[in-house]
């Protein structure tokens, strides 16, 4: 998994961040398998969704009150040049399975790095990963387009950067 390295990141002399999903087919509680979706993907853009609710109160004026909601990630393309690729496998079993909602359920990490390739802040959230479109043009028949909603907490991470590896931080 070694495409993104410190020597990448220092040369440019900026914040990145780099984005993971654990990719293993037997949900949260087996092993992690990190697959490294991208490290400042432009299209990997993460929304916030916001819960507004208007009523009015007893005095007939209107009260509108939001609540942060769900991230999620959208329209992350994902191409099945090689059938052995982590990210692939995870896509068709989702797929053939046909699977509910707490089946799907897998951990997002995230680590931010600063321009010396040292970690800021790292986390992990659960990810909701949904294959929302199959097939591709002639080229790529095999092409994946999956969602994923975050939900929950972010739960602290250290992140070895030379070993890609996420660890919780204990209290």
């Amino acid at each position: 998994m070694g495409v993104v390295n410190k020597d990448d990141v220092k040369r440019s002399k900026r914040e990145q961040r780099i984005h993971f999903l654990d990719v293993n087919t037997k949900g949260l509680n087996a092993t992690l398998e990190l697959y490294l979706l991208g490290e400042d993907v432009e299209e990997l853009i993460v929304e916030v969704n916001w819960n507004t609710n208007t009523k009015q109160n007893i005095l007939g004026k209107t009260v509108v009150t939001s609540k942060r909601g769900d991230e999620s990630i959208s329209g992350l393309k994902i191409f099945a040049y090689e059938p052995d690729d982590p990210l692939t496998v995870l896509c068709e079993y989702l797929y053939e399975q046909e699977l509910d909602m707490d089946d799907i359920k897998r951990w997002y990490f995230e680590a931010k790095v600063d321009d010396d390739g040292e970690t800021i802040t790292a986390f992990k959230k659960i990810a909701d990963v949904k294959v929302t479109s199959v097939g591709g043009n002639a080229d790529n028949p095999d092409g994946y387009e999956i969602d994923l909603v975050l939900s929950g907490k972010k739960i602290p991470q250290t992140f070895d950067f030379d070993e890609y590896v996420f660890a919780d931080i204990t209290p």
